[in-house]
């Protein structure tokens, strides 16, 4: 099967990525900091409370 220019310009079209137009503010650090922090404690305690609660 050949591809035509149509079929060429079709794929381009839906290969090629858009804008997402999106905003990251100040916050999203913060809240990212705070869900790897709170994965890591977690991740920790529970290995501590199963060595404390055999």
């Amino acid at each position: 099967m050949r591809l035509g220019p149509a079929h060429l310009a079709v794929l381009m079209l839906l290969v090629t990525p858009a804008a997402a137009n999106a905003y990251l503010g100040p916050g999203l650090g913060l809240g990212v900091l705070s869900v790897a922090i709170g994965g890591f404690a977690s991740v920790v305690l529970g290995f501590l409370g199963v060595l404390w609660y055999r």
